[in-house]
């Protein structure tokens, strides 16, 4: 069966790919650490996005970022060299990851006039329905 991402996991891996918000978080944007080693981004991407369907999916449940970024650190890191993978660079995106789910759970936070952030209503969104 082919690799396929889903609009839930698409939508989070906007977040990550986006730079830091300002001064709040001073870790580098997913992209960056892409970009770092590039070579070895292929494999480690693939395995990062199936870890994230699983974070997503406890978007389900209203997770916290305390119980996403429990999904992510139970990760079989093992298994992944097994494959292939660069643990380290898989790590620095799983850290990203654990960034962006801090970052959306902030923006979560409703406005005074009650509306959410883009971003976040759309999360949820595919996250209720994942055949969008």
């Amino acid at each position: 069966m082919p690799f396929r991402l889903t609009p839930a996991a698409t939508v989070v891996a906007l977040l990550l790919l986006a730079p830091p918000a300002a001064a709040q978080d001073d870790r580098p944007s997913l992209g960056d650490a892409l970009a770092a080693r590039d070579g070895e981004a292929s494999t480690c991407g693939l395995v990062a996005a199936g870890i994230l369907e699983q974070a997503v999916a406890s978007l389900r449940l209203d997770a916290t970022a305390a119980q996403a970024g429990l999904v992510l650190a139970q990760a079989p890191f093992g298994a992944y060299r097994d494959l292939g993978c660069n643990v380290d660079l898989l790590r620095d995106m799983l850290d990203c990851t654990t960034a962006a789910w801090l970052r959306l759970r902030r923006e979560a936070e409703p406005a005074a006039d009650g509306t959410v952030a883009p971003l976040y209503a759309a999360a949820v969104r595919c996250a209720a329905d994942p055949g969008l």
